[in-house]
Formats: C-alpha cells, structure tokens, sequence
C-alpha cells in the first residue's frame, strides 16, 4: 500500500456503518498486505454476544468500543503497526491520529463513501438478515453524519489519504471501491469524476483545494 518505512504503520478504514469497511479489509488481506494487528470492533461485539448470549445488544456494543479502543492504545504505546475500522463518530478518533502522528507513526486513512445511506440500509438489512449485523438502524444515519466531519479533521494528521466510493455492488456482498482521490506526500490527485456526495462535502474540504488545482 506504501513503500516499506521502519516507522510503525497505523492503517484506518474509515466510513459510516454499511459502507463496506470490513469487506475493504478482506480483499486487503487477499493482496497479503501485511495489516499488522486487526482490530474490529464489530468482531469483538459478536465473540461477546456469543459468549454472553443474555447480553442486552446496547451493552455489547459499548463494551465492544471499550475493548477496541483498549487494544488501539496498548498497540499505539508499544509501537505495533495495526489497522482498525471506524466511523468517526467521536472526537477521540481525531485525537487518537494526532497522538499517533506525535509518536512517529505512518498514518494511512482510506474513507469508503456511497452514493446515499440508503445503500447503507440496504445493506445492513441484509446483514441483519444474515445474522451478521447487530446494531440498530437509527445509528447508520448518524454516522454517516458525523464521520465526514471528523473525516476532515483527522486527514490533516494522516501521512496517505484514500478516498473510495463504494456504491458500486457487482453482486451481492461484493463490491467494486472506486478510487477517486489520494494525497501522498502532502499533494492531492483527482483520480476519477467526483460524484455528488463528494462534492457536496468539499465546502469542509476547502483547504485542499490549491492541491486540486495544481
């Protein structure tokens, strides 16, 4: 995904929930990218729901974050190079690049966006169907609100930013992400036709743009 650094890498799936985050991971690791230590919150949700099946869902989730979170801070003091999914629901994600940066990290952001939540819907509703999806509808609007604000933020502290829109089902379950922007080594390259949700956000991306221009 980069050239080899003897920093550690810090690699972040970003986007809101049904966005295609972990399907992104898995066809990562069929390149055999090396990902360091994964780390899933929606993962560790499902182990304790199996574990504990009395476990009201809310309280799985919660203590999910808290596990996740642990995990990224124990690999962030060790200095582990790792990967793990988000949503930018929370401030704290922000914070938590910033501190990785301070520490020498490589930070690589890939964001995965879609057409409108109500792929998102779509999606999750088969997941749910699945068996495989645990958290309740409401929250996928809200994400797909806040993380795209955060998004913003937190590139500003990233080394390599990749912006994907994943709307695109050649099937179900399997997608096709389309590259449209990147940033390496401080400059922005337009790699495909912006579509309208991009586009939209670029009012809070308006520092970029003496990169896209040039």
């Amino acid at each position: 995904m980069h050239k080899k650094s003897k920093k550690p890498t810090m690699l972040v799936i970003a986007g809101a929930r049904g966005s295609g985050k972990t399907h992104f991971v898995e066809k990562l690791k069929t390149h055999r990218l090396d990902l360091g230590v994964y780390i899933s919150t929606d993962r560790i949700i499902k182990l304790a729901v199996r574990k504990y099946a009395d476990i009201p869902i809310n309280l799985a989730v919660m203590r999910g974050k808290i596990v996740a979170d642990y995990l990224k801070t124990r690999c962030l003091r060790n200095g582990y190079s790792f990967t793990f999914e988000t949503l930018f629901e929370r401030k704290a994600n922000v914070d938590f690049l910033r501190e990785a940066r301070e520490k020498g990290y490589f930070i690589i952001v890939i964001f995965l966006g879609t057409e409108t939540h109500l792929i998102n819907k779509r999606r999750i509703a088969r997941r749910i169907a699945e068996g495989g999806n645990l958290v309740p509808e409401i929250s996928i609007t809200e994400g797909a609100i806040k993380n795209v604000e955060y998004f913003v933020d937190a590139i500003r502290f990233a080394d390599d930013v990749r912006i994907y829109d994943n709307s695109r089902e050649i099937k179900s379950g399997l997608f096709r992400p389309l590259l449209l922007m990147s940033k390496s080594k401080a400059r922005w390259a337009i790699r495909a036709p912006l579509p309208d949700w991009l586009s939209e956000a670029f009012p809070a991306l308006e520092f970029l743009s003496n990169d896209r221009n040039n």
